[in-house]
């Protein structure tokens, strides 16, 4: 995104240079859009149906709890002490 800005702008100063630059940038878009269109398809979707609130909040926790422990893992390994 930040190349594709970067040289889209260099292409209004000089045209021909910006659409040198520009087709790597233009592979990568058309690379990331055809893997989004090839998972939006009807095998690779997956609907979550009837999830009780209850279990929502257990794995919010869960999750929490483990972000809290890398974070304080990660704090100690950074202050050495």
């Amino acid at each position: 995104m930040i190349l594709g800005f970067i040289f889209g702008i260099l292409s209004t100063i000089w045209g021909a240079l910006g659409w040198i630059f520009i087709w790597p940038c233009w592979f990568l878009i058309v690379y990331i859009l055809k893997v989004i269109d090839i998972f939006s398809q009807p095998w690779a979707i997956k609907s979550v149906e009837n999830v009780h609130w209850s279990w929502l909040i257990i794995l919010y926790l869960l999750l929490s709890i483990f972000v809290v422990w890398l974070k304080k893992r990660e704090r100690l390994k950074f202050l050495d002490y």
